[in-house]
Formats: C-alpha cells, structure tokens, sequence
C-alpha cells in the first residue's frame, strides 16, 4: 500500500506459487496517486505516536475508559 507520502513500495510473495521460488514486486508512482481536489475531499491523516506517558497498567474496556 503506498500512504503517507511514499513513492515507492516493494513487497515480498507472501505464500508460494506453484512455479515461483521467490518474487519480489517493486510499485512506483510518476506522479501524485490523488488530486489536490482528492487530497482535500478525503483528508488523508497518518499519526505516528512515539511517545506516552501515564498509561494503565492493564488493558482497559471502552466502557472504563469512558469512565476515566
């Protein structure tokens, strides 16, 4: 999947084929895959967290989260 601003994504064949021992396929892009229009309408938003503090100690339900 190309997102967040990548031009390029090259995957590996994840299961066997019959005939193939191993692939390798590369995607490029020559240009934006969205119009500005596009871009605007469906607000493609990518939220990277690389940090958090004061986290439960223990998986919470969505009921006590709404609670806290």
């Amino acid at each position: 999947m190309i997102s967040s601003g990548l031009d390029t994504v090259t995957e590996r064949l994840e299961k066997p084929v019959n005939g193939l021992e191993d692939v390798f396929i590369t995607v490029s892009l020559s240009g934006p895959l969205m119009s500005e229009r596009q871009h605007r309408k469906l607000n493609p938003l990518v939220v990277k967290v690389t940090s958090a503090t004061d986290m439960p100690e223990k998986p919470l339900s969505f009921d006590e989260l709404r609670l806290r």
